[in-house]
């Protein structure tokens, strides 16, 4: 389903079972397995408890508008990607503020048949809150008061905050974000599959594949091909001093993956002067946007390329045409051809420049392999903080962020 390919790395660096990676591994055996985020059965309980809320959405509504930013939408914009129901409910993901965006949407939108889940762990964000005080004005003009409970469904945690009693005030469905399970982490539970179910895929088979890769993880940590990549990939960027990890996905429906894990890196890991920073790309389009740098430019790059086998996939590019023109290369080749070839082509040009390169290779892109994938990176990313000594769970500047918005905010009023 998943292979790790580090052979690459090996070849520069050579693997050792260090005594910082021999702490991570019991620690997480000691502490992090016991985690909220891990036990996916029930987190699966929980979000197929609200079953009956896919079949109302299929039958009343024609989209979703998913109100959250960062963790609250990244996982569940990867899983969404699985659904097949593109034509017959579309979902949207607002996770800025763009009032333009917005303004944009109002006039397009037919708000009698849309459903808006708001998702903030805390209850207090302040962009989820002013999107949804906003949404619920116009939608209130639109189906009137009695109705816009139906046009509604609140995630938040089960304790007094803004969110909630927005929730109260209008009568809205309110579920329980897990308190135990932080945002970026939150993929695997009612958080990413909530809007995953409400678009008909099937979440049982994600974390079926979540769970058999957690369970072979578990049975034995330290030789497991995770392990090793964790440690391959922290002793490169130590001995190379390398700053970036970039991230290259060559299957659009894995696009949103990219995104998730730039945030679950970097918050995760970006702290105490620590950490690499993640550029998400994709292949073939970042070839013509990025690959000059990545070969030619600074060394202190180390990347992870996701690969999918696609010979013979696709359409066949006509013979008589592609000979008129003087394109045979192609000739009788389809498009998932020239795809493998640049993948192919793309890994060994990394390697023959001396770039540290990771190949992720996937059998295909099924709801089992991207909740296996999601779980190795979720895996990885807890492993390398605690290689490095951080805590993987906190992000105190951030913080700092959102207390000057607010006094920016107050000045502005003033």
């Amino acid at each position: 389903m998943i292979n790790i390919n580090t052979d690459h790395l090996k070849q520069i660096n050579p693997f050792e079972f260090t005594q910082s990676l021999s702490t991570a591994v019991r620690k997480f055996k000691d502490v992090h397995s016991n985690l909220p985020m891990f036990r996916l059965q029930e987190n699966l309980k929980k979000v197929l408890a609200y079953g009956h809320l896919a079949e109302k959405t299929k039958e009343r509504f024609t989209d979703i508008v998913l109100l959250g930013t960062g963790g609250s939408s990244l996982g569940a914009q990867v899983l969404c990607k699985l659904s097949r129901l593109e034509d017959d409910i579309r979902i949207h993901f607002f996770d800025n503020i763009d009032p333009l965006t917005f303004k944009h949407f109002w006039e397009k939108s037919r708000l009698e048949t849309t459903l808006f889940l708001v998702i903030s762990k805390s209850g207090t964000t302040p962009e989820t809150l002013t999107q949804a005080i906003i949404a619920i004005a116009r939608v209130e003009s639109v189906v009137g008061k009695n109705r816009i409970s139906d046009h509604f469904i609140v995630v938040t945690e089960p304790k007094s905050s803004p969110l909630k009693k927005l929730a109260d005030r209008y009568g809205f469905m309110c579920i329980d974000h897990d308190q135990g399970i932080g945002g970026r982490f939150s993929a695997l539970s009612l958080v990413g599959l909530l809007p995953a179910m409400l678009m008909s895929v099937p979440v049982d088979r994600v974390i079926s594949g979540a769970q058999t890769l957690y369970t072979e993880f578990l049975l034995n940590p330290e030789t497991h091909p995770i392990t090793e990549s964790v440690g391959l990939m922290h002793q490169t960027a130590q001995t190379l001093n390398l700053t970036q990890t970039v991230f290259m996905t060559y299957v659009d429906q894995l696009e949103p993956l990219g995104r998730w894990f730039r945030q679950l890196w970097a918050e995760s890991l970006g702290k105490n002067g620590k950490g690499t920073t993640p550029i998400n790309a994709t292949g073939t389009v970042d070839q013509h946007s990025q690959l000059q740098l990545y070969l030619d430019g600074p060394k202190d790059k180390l990347f992870t390329l996701i690969t999918h086998p696609l010979n013979w996939v696709g359409d066949q590019v006509s013979t008589e045409i592609s000979h008129a023109i003087g394109f045979e290369d192609m000739s009788g080749r389809t498009m998932g051809d020239l795809m493998q070839a640049e993948q192919s082509a793309t890994i060994q040009v990394l390697k023959n420049n001396t770039r540290p390169t990771r190949i992720i290779e996937i059998t295909e892109v099924s709801p089992e392999v991207v909740g296996a994938l999601m779980m190795q990176l979720i895996l990885e990313t807890l492993l390398t903080a605690d290689v490095m000594s951080v805590n993987c769970f906190d992000q105190p500047a951030v913080e700092q962020g959102k207390i000057l918005a607010r006094k920016y905010l107050e000045k502005s009023i003033g």
